[in-house]
Order: C-alpha cells, then structure tokens, then sequence
C-alpha cells in the first residue's frame, strides 16, 4: 500500500512538472520585441518594448547594442520591459534583448532630419473643429506650399543639461497668418459621472480630472506624449490625421499626428513655412501635454525655437498640468519672449509631478520640475503679481540674469527663494505633497 501511494505521489508530480514545462515553452515562444525593424531621425526617439513576458521575467532581460554603438544609444525602463532608442548620428544599428533563453534582435536605421523631411509629403487637411478620427488616414494628397523660405540656417537649441549655443534665429517672412487660439474643448469632470473632485495619491493619475481637447479635435491633450513646432509643413504618409490649426483656416498652420510605438499615445507636429507664429491669446497651448502617458523620455516639448511668440498678451494656463513628472524638463530656449504678456496666471499650475510624500519626510528639489528659459523671458508687462505658479508642485526655474531672478521673485505670486542660477518655488498644496 505504501509503495502504491508513492507511486500516485511520483506520477502527480511529473504530471505537474509536465504541466510547468509546458506552460513556460508557451512563454517563451510568445516573447517577442515590438518592432523588428525601426527608423528614426538624429536626435529622434523610438520605444521598443518586450511582450509576453511577466514583470518578474522581464527583470532578467539585457538590452544591448550589438552593432552601431555610435549610431545609436539606449534608456532603459526601470522594469526592463521597454528602452528608449535615441538616434546619434546617421547610420544603421542592431539592438538584441536577451530573455528567457531567447535573443530578440531589432534593427535601426538612423536618418538625418534633412533627408527625412524630403521623403515626406503634405496630406489633406481637417478643420480642427471637425473632430477627426485617428482612425482615419487622409488619401488625397494636396500640392506642398511653394512660400520661400528664408536663407538663414535654423537656430540650434542646445539640451537642457548643456549651456544654450545661441545663433541668429531667422527673421520670420513676414504675413499675417498665424496659429489660431486654443478654443479650450473640455468635458468637465462632473459631466463624466465623477464625484471627487480633487482626488489624492495616486488617484491622481487616473482620468477623474477634465478632459482636455486638442484645438476642438477628438484627441485628448493627456494622450499626446511629445509635441513639436516645426519651421515647415511636411506631413508625413503614415500621419493618422491632420488639423487646421490656421486662424483664417486656410492651412497655413497644419497639424499632425503619429502613433509611431503604438501604445495609443501621440506624437503630435505643428508647421508653418518659416516658424509657427502664436496667437496673441495663447492659453492652454501646451496645457496637459503628457499627463497621462508617463513616457520615458525626460523632454515633450521640441522645435520652441521655431515658435515666434514675439506678439503673446495672455499665457493663461498655458502650461497647466504640463507632463505631470518632476523629472521633465522644460526648455524654453533663448526667444520665447514673454515681454508682452500681461496675463499669466496659472500658466504653470499643477505642472510636474505631485511627490508623494509622508509628512516626516523632505521633498528634495532635485525632484522638482525644471524650466530653463533664456533673456527673452520677462515679466515687465505684468501690471500685478501674477498667479502663474499657483497650485504648485514644486518647481525650478533657471534664469541668466540676476536681474531676472529678482523680478521673478517680485511678481510670482509664490513661495520661492533665489538658489544660485535657479529660482525655487515650493510646493503649495501641502494636503499632498510635505
């Protein structure tokens, strides 16, 4: 009897392992990369991420650059389930992911942004009041705008961790077109049924705010995961759809929009010939910017230099709820020229992320968001203090000048202090953040 019993107890656990054995052969077999094959620019970013594995799995995974290591470079994820893969300089690169036995390979193509911007084409527009899909891909094309452009090569921005090469930014050709103002399409928190209005913790990152549309379009502000002006209107094939961002809508100022990571998450385009010229009602336009995406990139925004704002009267809100992460960076570069603006409040509420800290805890502030601006930052214009940082969680901003650090100072409407190149504002909503 006992020698059976044993034998019942043998037969059930090689029927287990069997079982074990199988179920991780079927794993295995489903591990794949998201993209085989990618294309990017110079200074471009692709995510690549690992499917069909566990988060336990996915912890023993090595990413490496097998081929082009000065074609290319890689940014982890903290969970090794995707990497970041940057362009460097013109060239082709393999990258291999070595997990649960297998070796998952991708191969790069890095392409210089000029020959990149020849393979593109204009596709047809859409009002940006017309809700278009992002299903919908536009088929017909229109013929390029034939608008000299100026002589002068583009303004180089330097990264926000390096000193700013300033260069002579071209006069923009002079016209009256111009970015239209942001008509503020929003369904308010209530209206979807939800009752906490200010939820904490992480609640936070769910979708119990307001919904925010892009320029009156279906596309959720929350789900663009970079944005970028450019000094062109060069559309893309593969574009899911396309917005009349105009003010006379007459598409002399396009956008666009990719899902190139297929992660529901958009990299949207702006582009006049010549630079994109703002309204001088520019409130909420870069509002809730990645706010939901959480992407691994530490910079949204790209092109700023391609934005003239030389005739901006109002900010307001103009950076509400920008990125929601303290390590976003915000460069701003040497000409976004506030000089004029005479509103500005709230420009900045809620922007960065909320730490989440016990109370005996000290938020440090190198957690803090940072904004880098250049001299033509100013806030001579603002009559009264202004309430542009309120609601804030914690930010940095550097300014060039002494002088400009004291003006600050004088007309943010905040707690803040001077701290060598940087002026600290402190975290204002104390139910949360300590």
């Amino acid at each position: 009897m006992k020698t059976g019993k044993n034998y019942k107890i043998t037969i059930a656990i090689l029927a287990m392992a069997a079982v074990i054995a199988t179920s991780a052969t079927v794993d295995a077999r489903s591990v794949k990369l998201s993209s085989k094959q990618v294309s990017i620019t110079v200074k471009g970013k692709k995510t690549i991420r690992l499917k069909g594995v566990t988060d336990r799995q996915a912890k023993k995974a090595r990413w490496t650059v097998k081929s082009g290591k000065k074609i290319v470079k890689l940014k982890l994820s903290k969970k090794k389930k995707k990497v970041v893969v940057a362009g460097k300089k013109p060239g082709k690169a393999k990258i291999e992911c070595k997990v649960m036995g297998k070796k998952l390979a991708c191969r790069i193509t890095v392409k210089s942004a000029k020959s990149n911007k020849a393979e593109n084409s204009v596709t047809p527009a859409v009002k940006a009041t017309s809700n278009p899909k992002a299903s919908e891909v536009p088929s017909t094309k229109i013929p390029a705008q034939t608008t000299e452009k100026p002589s002068e090569l583009p303004v180089v921005t330097a990264k926000p961790s390096e000193s700013p090469v300033v260069t002579a930014r071209p006069t923009h050709i002079p016209t009256d077109d111009r970015l239209m103002a942001e008509p503020a399409k929003v369904v308010p928190y209530y209206d979807r049924g939800i009752i906490n209005q200010y939820p904490t913790g992480p609640d936070l990152y769910d979708i119990r705010n307001d919904e925010c549309y892009f320029f009156g379009s279906n596309i959720e502000r929350a789900r663009i995961e970079r944005i970028e002006i450019k000094r062109e209107i060069s559309i893309p094939e593969n574009a899911l759809g396309t917005l009349d961002l105009s003010e006379k809508q007459n598409q002399s100022v396009m956008a666009w929009y990719l899902d190139e990571d297929q992660d529901n998450a958009y990299e949207m385009y702006i582009g006049q010939e010549g630079g994109v010229i703002t309204n001088p009602n520019s409130d909420y336009l870069f509002s809730d910017i990645g706010r939901l995406t959480l992407a691994d990139s530490d910079e949204i925004l790209f092109g700023i230099e391609n934005l003239y704002c030389d005739n901006m009267k109002s900010m307001r809100c103009m950076f509400k709820r920008f990125g929601f992460r303290s390590e976003i960076k915000l460069n701003l570069g040497e000409y976004f020229n506030t000089s004029g603006v005479v509103d500005m409040d709230d420009c900045f509420k809620y922007a960065g992320l909320i730490n989440y800290k016990s109370k005996e805890e000290k938020v440090d502030t190198s957690e803090y968001m940072t904004v880098y601006v250049g001299k033509s930052f100013s806030l001579e214009s603002l009559s009264e203090p202004t309430t542009a940082c309120a609601k804030s969680c914690g930010m940095k901003f550097m300014l060039p000048s002494e002088k400009q650090r004291k003006e600050f100072i004088e007309k943010i409407n905040a707690d803040c202090y001077e701290d060598g190149d940087y002026v600290v504002v402190k975290s204002t909503i104390k139910d949360i953040v300590y």
